[in-house]
């Protein structure tokens, strides 16, 4: 057998798996919209882990840094720095957010603002600045995607 068939039945078992896996979970999908943005609250520490990781480790972090390594020096060790607090404030408050968020029914950030300060338009304001601010979040890895291709 040559290494390109067995290359593809890899792949083609790897798709199987993921139609056979995506399927199974679409029977089983919530209808309300808490079941669609955290699936009904029943996602394990594993997988908030891996999706921490994914949202972390982006476009930015393998070029962005880089360049900005090769161009100014030692002072990205900022990122280091910014991920060890942004990781132990996360230790601190996540848990009780995600226990007022069951208490409450909280299921975006606007929703935590606006039941914990009781004032609608900061959940609005909030939910307007998040909206800019991943606008710029996706741009920039975008950006850093068009580059990879490039590399």
């Amino acid at each position: 057998m040559s290494d390109m068939v067995f290359i593809l039945g890899i792949v083609g078992l790897g798709v199987l798996l993921v139609t056979w896996v995506g399927i199974r979970g679409g029977r089983q999908a919530s209808t309300t919209m808490e079941g669609w943005l955290v699936n009904d609250r029943q996602m394990g520490p594993w997988l908030t882990w891996f999706l921490l990781g994914t949202e972390i480790y982006t476009a930015f972090t393998f070029l962005g840094l880089a360049g900005f390594a090769y161009s100014k020096g030692g002072g990205v060790f900022y990122n280091v720095a910014t991920n060890d607090v942004g990781y132990a404030l996360g230790f601190m408050l996540l848990p009780a957010i995600g226990l007022l968020g069951r208490k409450f029914g909280y299921v975006t950030q606007s929703d935590f603002i606006a039941g914990r300060y009781q004032n609608e338009w900061l959940g609005i304001i909030v939910s307007f600045c998040a909206a800019i601010i991943m606008i710029a979040y996706i741009d920039l890895n975008i950006e850093g995607l068009g580059r990879c291709s490039a590399c």
